[in-house]
């Protein structure tokens, strides 16, 4: 059964994606959520495919910009699946996969951000907020820094 707009919230995916897709809008939310700085917005889209194996499993964001060394992917959750973790890890493979060409230097990758927004705590740790980083095993030195 479809709601009416004025039953529409901002986690509805059809009105996420029309909300999103004022750059100003969407570098807000970024910012408010990283709390960094997101340049002027370079590419913006809402349920953007990536598909680039052939017979491989392909993803669709639901909102994604990328400003000069950056790209971001925001998607909302509204029930709980099994194995978030990983579906962030892929999809940012995807990311990649997708900004570097073949014989491309791995310098030339951008920074990225998958972003979660989720209606319930995906881990049950009871945390409004999970960060995740790629470092090696004692913290000292970070993947991107070799």
């Amino acid at each position: 059964m479809k709601k009416s707009y004025d039953e529409l919230f901002f986690t509805d995916d059809f009105l996420f994606s029309k909300i999103m897709r004022n750059p100003e809008i969407a570098k807000g939310v970024v910012e408010n959520l990283l709390g960094i700085k997101v340049g002027k917005i370079k590419f913006l889209s809402s349920q953007y495919s990536i598909d680039e194996i052939y017979t491989g499993h392909g993803i669709r964001l639901d909102a994604y910009l990328e400003d000069s060394d950056k790209v971001i992917d925001i998607e909302i959750q509204t029930t709980l699946k099994k194995n978030e973790g990983l579906r962030m890890r892929y999809y940012q493979s995807m990311i990649d996969i997708e900004h570097l060409n073949s014989g491309e230097n791995y310098k030339n990758l951008k920074e990225s951000y998958i972003i979660f927004i989720c209606l319930n705590d995906p881990f049950g740790k009871n945390q409004a907020v999970y960060n995740f980083v790629t470092r090696e095993a004692n913290g000292e030195i970070r993947a991107n820094a070799l």
